[in-house]
């Protein structure tokens, strides 16, 4: 079995004064957020809004990311438009899929118009949509494909194609999923436990003494309930 597909479509990037660039988008349901590049944010002069926020992923890699933005998203294929907010980060994967395989051993159906023509060639990510979009764009609808079962689900972008391929394997594997961390909210939560370690209130030498002699001696009979010793003080304490 070789590589997986990843669901890859082409779309035009638009700006608010409706400047529009095409760009390749990958759409990822195990996603939590989603990302453009900033060349794309830059080539398309979106107006950036800073963020303080993480975005984790595999092995806790995490990546510190200081601007958002918003753009809309026209499919080539339908007069559905989206628009979306995105993380703007330096660069988002390499290239898509990591080799080249040939689309017409697939035998695509001849009016299938897919979201993404070239699918087949590697090429750069530019937009990444997670799962606050992905599923809005799914539609009633799936081909299977050739004997190898490959699916060919129909969303509001175009047909896309997303799955197990035969052939050879890269040596490289990528799972795509990305968590978004608030690093305000980290901070909070670091702060209340150092707040509760300060407050924590220091025993005396007898009161750590009945403490430890009521867990060595407390004890739960047959019927559960609890039998406690209470500790006496001497005559000297």
């Amino acid at each position: 079995m070789g590589d997986g597909v990843l669901a890859t479509a082409i779309v035009f990037a638009k700006n608010e004064n409706n400047e529009q660039r095409p760009a390749r988008l990958l759409l990822d349901s195990g996603s939590q957020y989603n990302l453009i590049t900033s060349e794309l944010c830059d080539l398309l002069k979106l107006k950036r809004t800073p963020i303080n926020v993480k975005i984790g992923s595999i092995s806790d890699c995490v990546l510190e990311v200081k601007h958002k933005c918003e753009l809309e998203i026209p499919s080539r294929n339908s007069p559905v438009k989206i628009r979306i907010m995105c993380l703007v980060v330096p660069r988002i994967r390499c290239e898509v899929p990591k080799l080249p395989f040939d689309a017409k051993l697939l035998q695509i159906p001849s009016h299938i118009k897919l979201a993404d023509p070239h699918v087949e060639r590697p090429g750069t990510i530019d937009i990444f949509v997670g799962n606050a979009i992905f599923w809005s764009l799914i539609c009633t609808g799936q081909i299977k494909l050739n004997n190898a079962g490959l699916p060919l689900p129909k969303t509001r972008l175009g047909w896309i194609l997303a799955g197990p391929m035969p052939g050879p394997q890269s040596k490289l594997v990528t799972c795509n999923v990305i968590n978004k961390i608030n690093v305000d909210n980290q901070l909070t939560k670091f702060w209340k436990l150092e707040e509760c370690s300060l407050n924590k209130k220091v025993l005396s030498i007898e009161e750590n003494a009945r403490e430890y002699f009521l867990t060595k001696t407390v004890k739960c009979d047959e019927e559960g309930r609890f039998i406690v010793c209470i500790p006496l003080k001497d005559d000297n304490g």
